[in-house]
């Protein structure tokens, strides 16, 4: 097992937990899973939309982020292999107040089967043009998805522009030239795991974003730094 001994592994990700990361980790061979995977509730379904909004920002948060999105991930595991994901996203911007939803997954949407394809393979994937065309057609129904309120998902959101990363702790090489940086803190519902996963963007417009992600998992006394890839693609 290899130990954790310097900040350097923890890095900025230890901002969301600096309380529990004063003391060296086992780091488990695998990483743990990204959270990425949205909760259920005992009927299956998200719970009614609630107004309490977990999301904080840091800087002039550009406009265009608000919106429906889809994100696409490739977090890295061991022998070169990788784990896929996607999730859609509703960001809201309403006065000064920015919210951060997850949408519930669906298999019921004929232009996501590339994406659920995709999460049973080892190998990075990043959809093509026709793909990413095919489910913009589908905004209608993607748009109709339930929302998971953000307090159910998350504990905390933060959004920063590039100056407002904070430069103690120094944050992790992911993060250069970085953008924007989206930060996720949660707790996983399998294990109660904490998961601290930074999305740094490096390509921002419009319609697409991608970068890199940094992300620590703890479980007990055993942390895990997962590192990856993210792509971003506006639904509407």
């Amino acid at each position: 097992m290899q130990r954790l001994h310097t900040q350097s592994w923890l890095s900025y990700p230890a901002v969301f937990l600096s309380g529990l990361l004063l003391a060296p980790f086992s780091l488990p061979a695998e990483p743990a899973p990204l959270a990425t995977f949205a909760p259920t509730t005992s009927a299956g379904a998200p719970p009614a939309t609630s107004q309490e909004s977990v999301t904080q920002t840091f800087g002039a948060i550009p406009e265009e982020l608000a919106g429906l999105w889809l994100m696409v991930t490739n977090a890295k595991l061991s022998q070169g292999k990788v784990r896929n994901n996607f999730q859609v996203y509703r960001i809201r911007h309403l006065g000064n107040r920015w919210t951060f939803q997850r949408a519930e997954k669906s298999s019921d949407v004929p232009s996501l089967a590339p994406f659920v394809d995709a999460e049973k393979q080892t190998q990075p994937f990043r959809p093509s043009k026709q793909q990413i065309a095919k489910v913009r057609s589908d905004h209608r129904r993607l748009a109709a998805l339930p929302l998971y309120p953000e307090a159910s998902t998350f504990q905390v959101v933060h959004i920063r522009t590039a100056e407002e990363i904070p430069a103690d702790p120094p944050p992790p090489p992911a993060a250069a030239r970085a953008k924007l940086a989206i930060e996720f803190l949660e707790r996983l519902p399998t294990n109660g795991a904490l998961s601290a996963v930074s999305f740094y963007v490096k390509k921002f417009s419009r319609d697409e974003m991608e970068g890199h992600i940094h992300a620590l998992t703890l479980v007990g006394l055993a942390s895990a730094v997962t590192q990856g890839e993210f792509f971003m693609y506006r639904i509407e």
